[in-house]
């Protein structure tokens, strides 16, 4: 019989039904997905991830449906409960992950032709809800909340505690760096595309990784560009005392400030609500920051152009002749 905490497997299945009928009831996916909690020591099956609160009355379950905000909550209604509690999970971690829709168990339930056209409507629908615009159309979300909901919903070490407990939070983040660290490896790409073709595509992997360098190495085709044109020698790389970072390109008071379209999220290009997984912000507070560090340096009496990498591509005369234009005027 299965062991009170923990998702019943194939074994169970077989254990109770025979090999034949135990694996056909667990291919149909029956009652795969139950979790039966040790009544004796629900705070450890949190921790376990087996369960989780509500955070409105305290009770311990499995999941949240609108029969416990109908029956037993003093909110009494999911909708109601996740305004007010946007980040709150509904499902306990370990049931989410088996009850989680995958293109393989798709194709598994109504073949390769039929499983594929309903995991990319699944995609799209997902694609669609996870919108600022369907957040506030069916919740009445602001924008602020939208970003405070995306944000719990990153992997940091603070989620993982939030979500799964100290103890099985700080596991579980373990797992996820070690995870991270093993499918950015060779022997990764390796295993998961062959020998000949892993080697190709982490090569490539590790190309795209050295975005840093491209971004510098722009930086500086950009500033011989000027340099050249203008007839000046800007510096490189700008410390203003007090404004922490640096910027640049600068000569006496004139600064000139090259952004790349992904590292400052171009406006043109990205919705504020974009969240940048190597800064680890949103787009709006991206330019939020800047904007701060612009105005501290005019506060200074220092004068600030900005460029953008997608002018610069599309119409780089013109920008370079409005930059020297700039750096003439008195």
């Amino acid at each position: 019989m299965p062991v009170k905490g923990h998702v019943l497997s194939k074994d169970d299945y077989i254990k109770k039904y025979g090999e034949i009928e135990g694996i056909n009831k667990w291919n149909k996916n029956a009652n795969r997905t139950k979790i039966i909690l040790d009544t004796n020591n629900l705070d450890a099956e949190i921790d376990n991830g087996n369960a989780i609160r509500c955070l409105e009355c305290g009770y311990i379950t499995t999941r949240l449906q609108h029969t416990h905000f109908t029956h037993r909550c003093k909110i009494k209604t999911l909708k109601e409960y996740k305004q007010k509690h946007p980040d709150a999970a509904l499902v306990a971690p370990n049931l989410a992950k088996n009850q989680a829709i995958t293109l393989e168990k798709m194709i598994q339930k109504y073949g390769r032709a039929d499983g594929e056209l309903r995991w990319k409507k699944y995609r799209e629908l997902q694609a669609l809800t996870n919108t600022f615009q369907f957040k506030a159309a069916t919740y009445g979300w602001s924008e602020d909340h939208f970003m405070q909901f995306n944000k719990s919903r990153s992997c940091t070490l603070p989620n993982f505690v939030k979500r799964h407990g100290e103890k099985a939070g700080l596991e579980k983040w373990n797992q996820y760096c070690e995870r991270q660290r093993f499918t950015t490896s060779e022997q990764y790409f390796k295993e998961k595309y062959g020998e000949e073709d892993g080697a190709r595509r982490f090569a490539d992997f590790s190309r795209g990784r050295n975005c840093i360098d491209f971004k510098n190495f722009l930086e500086k085709e950009v500033l011989r560009s000027i340099n050249n044109a203008s007839g000046k020698k800007l510096s490189y790389q700008v410390h203003i005392p007090g404004i922490p970072g640096c910027f640049d390109f600068g000569i006496g008071k004139k600064i000139i400030e090259f952004n790349g379209d992904y590292w400052h999220c171009n406006p043109i290009k990205y919705h504020p609500n974009f969240y940048h997984t190597m800064k680890k912000r949103f787009a709006a507070e991206i330019w939020e920051y800047d904007a701060k560090k612009h105005n501290e340096a005019i506060s200074r009496g220092y004068d600030i152009m900005i460029i953008w990498e997608n002018d610069w591509k599309t119409k780089r005369q013109e920008t370079l002749l409005n930059i020297v234009r700039w750096l003439n005027e008195n």
